[in-house]
This record gives C-alpha cells, sequence and structure tokens, in this order.
C-alpha cells in the first residue's frame, strides 16, 4: 500500500558540516514518521536555481532504525518503506566538487573553509511539495569558529518552521566566511563575505553596512526581526538574489567597488520594490509588463541611494545614467510594444534583450519624473516612500488604477507614460535635467557609434546554430556563416556586466567536431542619442 501523505506532520533534518580537502560535505539526517505499512517515493534535491543534476552529487543515501531503502525508476528517486513502528531514518552526504558547479551562477558555494546553500540544493522532496508541515532544522558540530547562519531563523542551530517545501526552495542555509555584525533599532545585521576579493574585506563591511542603514532610515522601516548580507565569490558573475530574511549574491573577486555596491544596493531595494509595493493585474504577463517600474526604478534608486551614502559620486552617477541611455540605443529591440514583447514570449523568444530593456526603460522614465516633480518643489524619493506607506495599508498590494491614480496626485501621469513608452514602445526623450544636476550638467543630441553583432544573436542562441548573418557586416568578414554550429559568444551584449567596448567579442562555433573563436568588434553605424555632459 503506498500513502501519498504523511501521517505525523513533522519533518526533522539535522545537518552537520564536514570539511573535506577541497570542500564542505553536508552530512544529513532526515526523519519522519508515516504508516508502518506504506510505500514512499523520496525525489532526490533538485536544483531551481538551474545547477544541472544536482542530484549526483549525493554521495551516499541509507537507511537507518531499520527503514529500506530501494533505487526508484531512476537514479532521481528512491523508494523507502519505514520500520515496524512507521518511523522512516534516512542519512545521505551531499557532496559537490567546487569546480564542477563554478559554472552555474546562483549553484552552490562550496570550500572547505565555508558553504552556502538554497533549501532546493539540500533539502528532499517528501510527499507534497505543496504541503505544509512542521520543519525542525538542525546545524550541528561545525568548526568552532564558523559563523552559522539562515534565512530562516536568527539560531541556525536550532531552526523550525511550519512551511512547504515550495516554500523552503530559496531559504538559505550557511557557515563559515567571515562576519560582520551590527543592530539596526536594536535587529541584528550580519554581513557574511565567502571567498577573497580584490575590495578590502574591511570596506566591504563598512559599505555593506552603509547601504542597508540608509535603505532603512529612508524607508523609516525597521520590521524585519533579522537580516543576512551573504556575499559570495563566484567567476565571472554579477547576480544576486533577495529573498526573506535575506540578501545573497554571487560575484567575481575582481569586482570593482562601483559595481559590488550597485547589486547590493539594487537588491536590498527589493525588499520594498516590489516585495511592500506590488502592483496587482488581471495580465497574466503584467508582471513583466511592470518590470520597468520594480526594476527600473530599482535601478534609479540603487544609484541614487550610493549618492546620499557618499559611495558614488555625481560624476559616477551622470555616467551610470549615459550607459543606460546608450543601451537602449542599442538593443535591437529598443521599440518593441508591449503586444510584441508578449507574443515573443509566448513564442518562447523572450532573451536578455527584452529583460534588460525593462531595466533601462524604467530607469530613464525615473529620471524623466525626477525632472517633472523637482519642477513642482517634489522629488521621486518622496513619492516612492509615500507609495510605500500607501501599500503598507493595503498589505503591500495595490491595483493598476490605484497605481495610476496614486501618481496622478502626487503630480505624475503614470498611466500616460506606460501607455506611452511600455505599450506602444515610443523613445524615451528627456526634455530636461532634475534642477539638483541642472547647474552644472546639460542635455545634448550626440552620435553614438552602435553595437552590431552583424547576425541574429537571439535566433541564434535559440536554434544553436548561426543565422543571419550580414555579408556586410565585420562577423562576415571575420569568418562568421550561417549554419555554423553556435556554442557561445563572450563580450557579445553591450550593457550586460562586464561589458568592454575595448575587447572583441568572441563567438565560438563547432566545425567539424572542432572548436573555432570568431572575433571581432562588434561597433558599425552612428546614431544619434542624448547624452548628459558638464557645461
Amino acid at each position: 500500500m503506498t500513502y501519498s501523505s504523511i501521517s505525523q506532520e513533522k519533518i526533522t533534518y539535522t545537518i552537520k558540516p564536514i570539511q573535506a580537502n577541497d570542500r564542505t560535505n553536508l552530512e544529513v539526517t532526515v526523519k519522519f514518521i508515516t504508516h508502518k505499512d506504506s510505500v514512499h517515493t523520496i525525489k532526490l534535491p533538485t536544483d531551481n536555481y538551474g545547477t544541472p543534476n544536482i542530484h549526483k552529487y549525493i554521495t551516499k543515501f541509507n537507511s537507518e532504525k531499520g527503514a529500506i531503502i530501494t533505487n526508484g525508476e531512476s537514479s532521481l528517486y528512491k523508494k523507502v518503506i519505514p520500520n515496524s513502528n512507521g518511523v522512516v531514518n534516512i542519512n545521505y552526504t551531499v557532496s559537490y566538487d567546487p569546480k564542477k558547479i563554478e559554472g552555474s551562477a546562483f549553484a552552490p558555494n562550496i570550500n572547505k573553509d565555508y558553504f552556502s546553500l538554497a533549501g532546493c540544493q539540500w533539502m528532499l522532496h517528501i510527499g507534497d511539495d505543496k504541503q505544509k508541515r512542521l520543519f525542525n532544522i538542525s546545524l550541528v558540530d561545525a568548526p568552532k569558529k564558523w559563523v552559522l547562519h539562515s534565512s530562516i531563523g536568527t539560531d541556525a542551530t536550532k531552526l523550525s518552521i511550519n512551511a512547504s517545501y515550495e516554500d523552503l526552495i530559496s531559504s538559505r542555509i550557511g557557515g563559515g566566511g567571515l562576519s560582520h555584525k551590527f543592530y539596526v533599532k536594536n535587529k541584528p545585521v550580519t554581513i557574511i563575505i565567502k571567498g577573497g576579493f580584490d575590495i578590502p574585506v574591511e570596506e566591504i563591511f563598512n559599505a555593506t553596512e552603509k547601504i542597508v542603514r540608509l535603505q532603512r532610515d529612508w524607508f523609516e522601516d525597521y520590521n524585519q526581526s533579522f537580516y543576512h548580507v551573504v556575499i559570495n565569490n563566484r567567476s565571472n558573475v554579477i547576480a544576486g538574489t533577495a529573498i526573506k530574511n535575506q540578501f545573497v549574491c554571487f560575484v567575481s573577486s575582481t569586482i570593482n567597488k562601483n559595481e559590488l555596491n550597485i547589486i547590493l544596493a539594487h537588491e536590498m531595494f527589493h525588499n520594498w520594490l516590489p516585495r511592500s509595493i506590488e502592483i496587482i493585474h488581471n495580465d497574466p504577463y503584467g508582471e513583466t509588463l511592470y518590470e520597468w517600474f520594480t526594476e527600473g526604478f530599482t535601478t534609479y534608486f540603487a544609484k541614487k541611494i550610493l549618492v546620499d551614502a557618499g559611495l558614488l559620486s555625481e560624476m559616477e552617477f551622470i555616467k551610470l545614467v549615459n550607459e543606460e541611455i546608450q543601451n537602449i540605443g542599442d538593443n535591437p529591440i529598443k521599440s518593441i510594444t508591449s503586444s510584441e514583447l508578449i507574443l515573443n514570449i509566448k513564442e518562447r523568444n523572450f532573451s536578455s534583450y527584452h529583460k534588460n530593456l525593462a531595466y533601462w526603460r524604467g530607469a530613464l522614465i525615473a529620471l524623466k519624473w525626477e525632472s517633472e516633480l523637482q519642477d513642482q518643489n517634489k522629488n521621486l524619493s518622496d513619492y516612492i516612500r509615500s507609495l510605500f506607506k500607501y501599500t503598507s495599508q493595503k498589505n503591500g498590494k495595490i491595483t493598476e488604477e490605484e497605481f495610476f491614480s496614486f501618481s496622478k496626485n502626487f503630480g505624475i501621469d503614470a498611466q500616460k507614460d506606460f501607455k506611452k513608452y511600455i505599450i506602444d514602445g515610443e523613445e524615451i526623450l528627456l526634455t530636461k535635467l532634475p534642477q539638483v544636476i541642472r547647474n552644472n550638467y546639460k542635455l545634448i543630441t550626440t552620435d553614438f557609434q552602435n553595437f552590431e553583432p552583424g547576425f541574429d544573436l537571439i535566433k541564434t542562441r535559440k536554434s544553436k546554430k548561426v543565422t543571419g548573418v550580414n555579408p556586410n557586416s565585420k562577423a562576415w568578414k571575420a569568418g562568421l556563416r550561417d549554419d555554423m554550429k553556435y556554442v557561445r559568444t563572450r563580450n557579445s551584449t553591450r550593457g550586460k556586466k562586464g561589458w568592454s567596448e575595448e575587447r572583441k567579442m568572441t563567438v565560438i562555433v563547432e566545425i567539424d567536431n572542432e572548436r573555432k573563436n570568431i572575433e571581432f568588434i562588434p561597433l558599425n553605424k552612428s546614431i544619434s542619442i542624448q547624452q548628459i555632459v558638464k557645461k
């Protein structure tokens, strides 16, 4: 007889980190009680963050105290029979190879001196993933100097939460690294650094603390009972995600101060936008259509907050705004309408070009609104803070109509701009600058050398075959041809983190089972764009 649910709604995990030569292994014991006659199919860990086949890093999977384990229909599954009392005890070891998982941005961060994992990267699928249960989770017997941490609670040695597996997918556990703890209104904040960086550790601690304090003071919001900022070292990556009680990022050891501070300020701003300022809508694609606000305004305010914190100069702020205008000018779908965007999503043609455009469009709309509000003796910071207070009275959610009405009352025609720039895809042109920079800077229209890969990057990436090579392009002259087997590109998207116009674009193809690098400078015709320059 097989049961799909567990009779006693409690699962207990005990996790013991063990240092090895090149990694930290996790010895995990899990216990639950079920019907003594039942047979359960248990699924090994599966990574929602994109690391392939993580179940292969389970090096041991044994039963204890009379339970019986057999293989399931594939290597991803195990069948478990409880002992005569209906108790299941399983012991398994998670042993991630740091070298093999390094290529995945959000993969576990593993070293002999530390570890950092999402819930889905170590937890088993037991029963219904949607079923709420009491989870008791303990981290035990770690090296004495290690700081243990979890997004679930303040004491990682003893965690208890009523949740489903799906609720815990993005939760985090970790230990080791270097840490710095401080308090905001008596609420603890811990910064944990895992791995070495070119930026001195104390500078990272000081800058991160400034950002955390300023954001909470900025919103006058001190409700989080605790918070962790976990900075992980990962080669050739700049990525981060904000989850409940924690921000975790993965960045290269060579990241510069501005890049690190911007990702910290950006992702932690998501604690308020959209976590506490969520626009609800009936359109199934509404979340994507409103990324110009949730991501674009966050992009703008990340820079503003760094200026306020003294971590970014006014000139650096202007430089970043100019780059965003350049990135829009370079985007091959810069005039895409909302209906075209939705069609692309349905046809699975959604790419980084679509995603990034929302960020840059939104940041430019934010600058436009800043100019309009300052002419009314208001500012965009007060607009967002007021919107936060308004949505706080509505459990953090407002309708589109409420959003447009609130904005109109504050002095902004958000509905008009949404229709013009997002629905219809018109070009966003500034007519003036905010008063705070108007005295020292001016708007000009200038020629700009456009990024031109010379072939259809979107279709090429989708089909894995080089497509649409222009015979008059630099790509053609370098030897790129249609139907070559596509592997990947480097330095291939202006505006993407790590892009440099001083480096050649590399298209890696496969010809007769051998890989070949085709390199060229992907800059071609000039276009007219706006830029902000000193007077």
